[in-house]
């Protein structure tokens, strides 16, 4: 126990315990739990293979494209361990580099609980792990908001060091230099600095501004430009850390970002965590009277530097959790050294009894964390439940994805969410994105094309192939099965512009533009009051649509339409459109009509269908009708309204099946 005293001793421990606890727990599956691994794996790979360079250029409309990497560092570290993916076991190496990362955070965090409490505190970081099991879960994704706590968890640990003013601003600012280069938000560890050197001039008064703890504002800041300026791809990294830390909060409503950029429900909050809160109070309520240090000044002013400090930082990463459930990466053991750290500055112990509410008892303190475990453990075999989940079937997903790559061809223009890239890149290099890593990175600098793609893919465009060939300027599509609008799907599955090069979990598309004569697109818009259907059609009506991509698309989209009267007898909004049909061989005809809205269909004088409700424009499941034509001119007819449900102007499709 004497040894346990000695922090150094404790944090190898806990970090040899945490390489065994990590090392164990991703040892059954040959996947990582988080795909952003496989993008930051595949960052690293491009460095290892080009150099830092300029950007990601196959990210075709992305702000990656353009430079200015906001977690350098990170990419870097991963670099050793992020060659192409073997057959036997692809994320070997980066699965010990996440066990190391992790097991890093155990020790730091065992090394400044064991200052603040003593020999027993060894133990905080691994009751940690099963009393907040949101925290442990978030400690197995291989992201650099890892390095990050690493460094501010190192700086706790600097201020609680007995260091010179000087050398102690040093260390800050080497912290600070590695912090901006790992981490987007390097105005976090500067404003951290910023509050602690204000708790200190506060503690000294203003007319000791002398003895101020200048070191803390001076080095972190100092660290921070230089690492700013540093970086290879300056001054693009200032543009990203504009877009993702200022205009990503302005916009993030309207863009598909994570559920972890929400605030978590108070159930989670509350039940999910209960264990931890009430070890915590627990704790607290352990204090007895004590600590030797009181009388060396020297230490109380430490523990005062260290529990302004923590205190601090748990205040604005707990607001922060309580803002974005992705911050209790933060908060759980932030909020927990706090505690340790402050009854330490209030010279006290944590006894080995605590106190319970109105004088019910003074059990073990033992005893009453025991129960908060326990409470715990539901919370903890979901989470574990997820867990296993997300890793199940480890082989036959891998397959999957190995023959994913195989089907893109070299140079490939893939249309996908920024959040399938990420398993993409990794496995398919060959081919060339839309973006990755947070939807910001598209909106900012295409926001048309953003708009279009999420059109697609929420299923709300009714031309899939036509907007991909066009505003997207992409010939394949990858979606993941599992999440994908099944109203998309339905599309792609119906079109016959649309072949389906790879089934699996995740499905590969490849998408062509309209052959002649497949779909009916040169369409004569019919002025009001003329009768339906018309007795005739001007000759010379140009085939529908303009502008790239428009040899492709073959919806008739009456949003292309300017405003005007609908025909005689019609509701408002709806439109007639005629298309003159040559026929050279008495032969049968099916004609399929797949439309928004409700619709008719006349062939010269008969009305051929009609359907009063909205038919969501699925290729494939529209009206059908068939009839034997004579040679000769027939004319064709539409009379479309827009959807009763929805904001679209409405439109059809009409072909020969």
């Amino acid at each position: 126990m004497k040894a346990l005293s000695r922090p150094g001793i404790s944090f190898v421990l806990a970090t040899v315990g945490g390489l065994l606890f990590f090392g164990t727990l991703y040892a059954p599956s040959p996947l990582l739990y988080d795909t952003d691994a496989e993008f930051h794996l595949s960052v690293a790979r491009t460095y290892a293979e080009e150099g830092v360079g300029n950007g990601l250029d196959d990210l075709r409309f992305s702000l990656l494209a353009q430079g200015g990497d906001k977690e350098l560092l990170f990419h870097l570290l991963l670099v050793p361990f992020a060659g192409q993916p073997s057959d036997a076991d692809p994320f070997a190496a980066a699965r010990w580099v996440l066990a190391l990362l992790g097991a890093t955070i155990l020790g730091l965090v065992a090394f400044l609980a064991v200052r603040a409490a003593g020999p027993w505190a060894v133990l905080t970081p691994f009751f940690l792990l099963m009393a907040a099991p949101e925290w442990t879960w978030r400690l197995v994704r291989l992201r650099p908001e890892l390095l990050a706590l690493i460094w501010i968890l190192l700086a706790l640990a600097v201020l609680g060091t007995r260091f010179s003013p000087r050398t102690r601003g040093l260390a800050l600012a080497i912290l600070a230099f590695l912090f901006t280069l790992s981490y987007t938000a390097f105005h976090a560890f500067v404003g951290l600095a910023g509050l602690w050197f204000l708790a200190g001039a506060l503690r000294a008064g203003p007319r000791e501004w002398r003895r101020w703890p200048w070191e803390l504002l001076l080095g972190p800041a100092l660290g921070a430009g230089l690492g700013l300026v540093a970086h290879p791809q300056f001054p693009a990294n200032l543009d990203f850390w504009a877009v993702q830390n200022l205009r990503f909060f302005l916009e993030k409503g309207n863009l598909a970002v994570g559920t972890e950029i929400r605030p978590n429900t108070t159930e989670v909050l509350l039940l999910a965590l209960a264990g931890w809160w009430l070890a915590l109070a627990a704790v607290w309520r352990a204090r007895r009277p004590g600590g030797g240090e009181r009388s060396d000044p020297e230490a109380r002013r430490r523990a005062q530097l260290v529990a302004d400090a923590g205190s601090l930082a748990a205040v604005v990463f707990g607001g922060l959790y309580l803002l974005m459930s992705r911050f209790v990466l933060y908060a759980v053991p932030l909020v927990s050294l706090a505690l340790l750290w402050e009854i330490r500055r209030r010279g006290e112990d944590v006894g080995s009894r605590t106190r319970l509410p109105l004088g019910l008892g003074r059990p073990p303190l033992a005893v009453a964390l025991a129960v908060c475990v326990l409470i715990a453990l539901p919370s903890a075999l979901r989470e574990w439940g997820v867990f296993h989940q997300r890793l199940a079937a480890g082989e036959a997903r891998l397959e999957d994805r190995r023959a994913l790559a195989r089907t893109l061809p070299p140079g490939a223009r893939v249309a996908a969410s920024w959040q399938d890239t990420a398993i993409y890149r990794y496995w398919a290099p060959q081919g060339r994105y839309l973006n990755a890593l947070d939807p910001v990175f598209f909106a900012t600098p295409f926001p048309e094309q953003h708009e279009v793609w999420r059109r697609i893919a929420e299923g709300r465009d009714p031309d899939v192939p036509g907007s991909l060939l066009g505003a997207l300027e992409s010939d394949f599509l990858a979606l993941s099965r599992a999440t994908a609008a099944p109203r998309l799907l339905e599309r792609l599955e119906g079109d016959p512009r649309v072949e389906a090069v790879h089934h699996g979990g995740h499905a590969v598309f490849r998408v062509r533009s309209a052959q002649p004569g497949e779909f009916f697109r040169r369409w004569t818009v019919i002025p009001p009051g003329v009768p339906l259907p018309p007795p005739r059609i001007p000759d010379g009506a140009p085939p529908w649509g303009s502008g790239p991509g428009a040899e492709a698309a073959a919806y008739i989209d009456l949003s292309a339409l300017a405003p005007a009267p609908p025909p005689a007898g019609v509701e408002a909004g709806c439109r007639a459109l005629a298309h003159k049909l040559e026929v050279e061989l008495e032969e049968p005809w099916t004609l399929e009509l797949a439309a928004a809205g409700p619709s008719s269909l006349w062939l010269d004088d008969e009305l051929l269908a009609a359907t009063g409700a909205d038919g969501g424009v699925v290729l494939g499941k529209g009206l059908l009708v068939s009839r034997r034509l004579a040679p000769g001119t027939h004319r064709l007819t539409v009379l479309t309204c827009p959807p009763r449900r929805g904001e679209s102007a409405g439109g059809f499709y009409l072909r020969r099946r």
